[in-house]
């Protein structure tokens, strides 16, 4: 299930709806798709993405992109009543991975 917001971005849901284990080929296909088509954004060969914003960057942010799911792959993830994101028929193993998915 694909989720964008109004203007057609895509959406806090879609990201949140993978699970990404540490060092998974699933992991390395989120990167793919959301970090490595951003313009001007480079990987070194560990794996680690940057971005240098302005000509003098003075501020660093870091984050990672795994999660602790014990599998990798879609997940179904969806907004309560009270507007709180949550996996839907969440089993154990699965994580909703907002650690620092919110933050990609």
């Amino acid at each position: 299930m694909i989720y964008h917001d109004v203007a057609g971005r895509t959406g806090l849901l879609e990201i949140l709806s993978w699970a990404r284990p540490h060092d998974s080929a699933i992991e390395r296909a989120f990167c793919r798709e959301y970090l490595d088509r951003v313009p001007g954004m480079t990987a070194d060969a560990f794996g680690n993405r940057m971005i240098a914003i302005g000509d003098q960057p003075h501020v660093m942010w870091s984050c990672h992109v795994d999660t602790v799911a014990a599998r990798g792959g879609q997940q179904d993830v969806g907004i309560d009543q009270l507007g709180i994101a949550g996996l839907c028929n969440g089993k154990a193993g699965m994580s909703l991975g907002a650690d620092d998915g919110a933050g990609v």
